[in-house]
């Protein structure tokens, strides 16, 4: 009975064991995912911030030689 007593004591530390774990994943699996999706907005505000850029250089380069053409 002993034995019986101390597997089941073990099975139980075990499920609580994995249980932390699993609730600690899917913390750090949030965590990752929002800052994935920050990274992602931030890249494309960059891209449309290098975009306009651009756009404005080109139309101030077409502006400035528009008399040449």
């Amino acid at each position: 009975e002993k034995e019986a007593a101390d597997a089941y004591a073990k099975a139980e530390r075990v499920e609580k064991t994995f249980s932390d774990i699993e609730g600690r994943h899917a913390t750090e699996k949030e965590k990752l995912s929002d800052e994935v999706e920050k990274l992602k907005k931030a890249r494309e505000d960059d891209v449309a911030a290098a975009k306009k850029e651009c756009d404005a250089a080109i139309a101030k380069v077409k502006e400035e030689h528009a008399g040449e053409m």
